[in-house]
């Protein structure tokens, strides 16, 4: 039905799908650190440069 090929190309789909997968949950995972690392930082008073107001950059 799906040719002579059809094992290898089905293996090389779930192989492609399953280290996607893992990209994503690794990437949602440092994000979500990176997030908890910057509420830390942010409650001892520590601000991000980008946070800057107008008047702070006409100095």
């Amino acid at each position: 039905m799906f040719g002579e090929h059809a094992s290898y190309v089905i293996f090389a789909y779930l192989i492609s799908a399953t280290v996607l997968a893992l990209v994503v949950l690794i990437t949602q995972h440092s994000y979500r650190r990176k997030l908890v690392e910057l509420e830390v930082l942010e409650s001892n008073g520590i601000r991000r440069r980008s946070a800057n107001t107008n008047k702070d950059r006409n100095q």
